[in-house]
């Protein structure tokens, strides 16, 4: 099994990164369950709550400050997230990726009494304050996990005071030793994910490169059919202020264009078990649809194109020459930055059709308001 501390769940971006998709993907080809330690499940989800609140706050002051800038600003209002809900959210999707290793009863106790005498992997410094409680309450959930299954046990964290390096430090070997017995081997500490990647798979032989895919006709096969998704369409329709009840919307054009937004800090990681290669990634793309928006009166009825960013994480599978075989979306981001643009019906319905698969297809310029006009839609951030 592999067990993530709080830093290496959160540098995986949870609970649909890239490397999470990795992570899935090795383990499930090598029967590795994934878990979570209790206390790593409750404190992510503590510092997710905080972020929340604190880009809804931030989200509101923008709010304030654009209205008292501009008085006669028109936009949508906006109703404020619901952080409980958000929360809650959060913690199914991260159970159906990881179990959660309860803390065992006398982690608690001994998590106080290792940090009032200085015992690692608590604080063993005798200055200041003692600390480190939550490092002993892990630690200890890990080696129960480990005393209960028979497989290997990969306990991945980056906390060079609490637990070592390379290597976990001296008492720490020393109470494995003496919990498990023979056997101890089975439990790994690995200082970072980079280290349990590389213990469990090699590295390919051949380099991925992002432009290759994002240009990858698989890739993008894949990303356009998770566009369709009904989430997506809903959130598209909500956002742009097309909801039902004005009149009803409905998409006119199967297909729709996506443009890639490289970044310099988009990476692949690729990794190869057992003769499988398998590849993720988490690109950007600029994306077009259009809907047609109808009511009663057949002179009401009118075509919007809306231009749109969205982040999805790619899981591929490689070839042994490095050609991606295979590609599906496994998780997104929400949709942002919506521009819309009300365009001729007959140019909507008979007119240029967007390409679902055209490598050359990109997002059109928003046309002049001599051929319909420019709609006043939301701007969002990125999310």
């Amino acid at each position: 099994m592999i067990i993530l501390d709080t830093n290496q769940l959160e540098r995986s971006q949870p609970p649909d990164g890239p490397l999470i998709a990795m992570l899935q993907a090795l383990g499930k080809q090598a029967g590795h369950q994934l878990r979570l330690p209790e206390l790593v499940f409750e404190e992510h989800l503590a510092h997710y709550r905080r972020d929340v609140e604190g880009a809804s706050a931030r989200c509101q002051t923008a709010e304030s400050d654009l209205i008292r800038l501009i008085p006669d600003l028109h936009r949508q209002e906006q109703l404020l997230p619901d952080v409980d809900r958000a929360v809650e959210d959060r913690s199914q999707r991260l159970q159906r990726v990881f179990e959660i290793h309860p803390t065992p009863d006398e982690a608690a106790r001994e998590a106080l009494l290792r940090e009032a005498r200085r015992k690692p992997p608590a604080k063993t410094s005798q200055d200041g304050q003692g600390s480190g409680a939550r490092d002993v309450a892990i630690w200890l959930t890990a080696i129960s996990a480990c005393e209960e299954s028979t497989e290997h046990t990969y306990f991945v964290a980056t906390d060079i005071n609490a637990f070592g390096r390379e290597n976990l430090k001296h008492e720490l070997a020393e109470e494995l030793q003496l919990r498990l017995g023979a056997d101890a081997n089975k439990f790994h500490y690995c200082y970072g994910l980079d280290v349990l990647l590389s213990q469990l798979a090699a590295r390919p032989s051949g380099e991925i490169g992002f432009d290759a895919v994002i240009n990858d006709v698989r890739v993008k096969a894949a990303v356009a059919s998770s566009l369709f998704d009904h989430a997506v369409t809903s959130q598209l329709i909500s956002s742009a202020g097309l909801l039902p009840g004005v009149g009803m919307v409905s998409s006119i054009v199967p297909g729709l264009s996506i443009q890639a937004i490289n970044k310099p800090t988009d990476t692949v990681h690729a990794y190869s078990i057992d003769g499988a290669t398998w590849a993720s990634a988490r690109p950007s793309w600029l994306a077009t649809r259009r809907f047609m928006v109808e009511s009663s009166s057949w002179d009401d009825r009118y075509a919007v194109e809306l231009t749109f960013t969205i982040t999805t994480t790619v899981l591929m599978q490689v070839n042994d020459v490095g050609n991606i075989v295979n590609a599906e979306v496994t998780g997104r981001s929400g949709v942002s930055r919506i521009r819309g643009v009300r365009i001729n019906r007959d140019i909507a319905l008979y007119g240029v059709q967007l390409e679902e698969d055209d490598e050359r297809a990109a997002p059109p310029e928003p046309m002049t308001e001599s051929d319909g006009g420019i709609l006043d839609l939301n701007s969002q951030d990125d999310s």
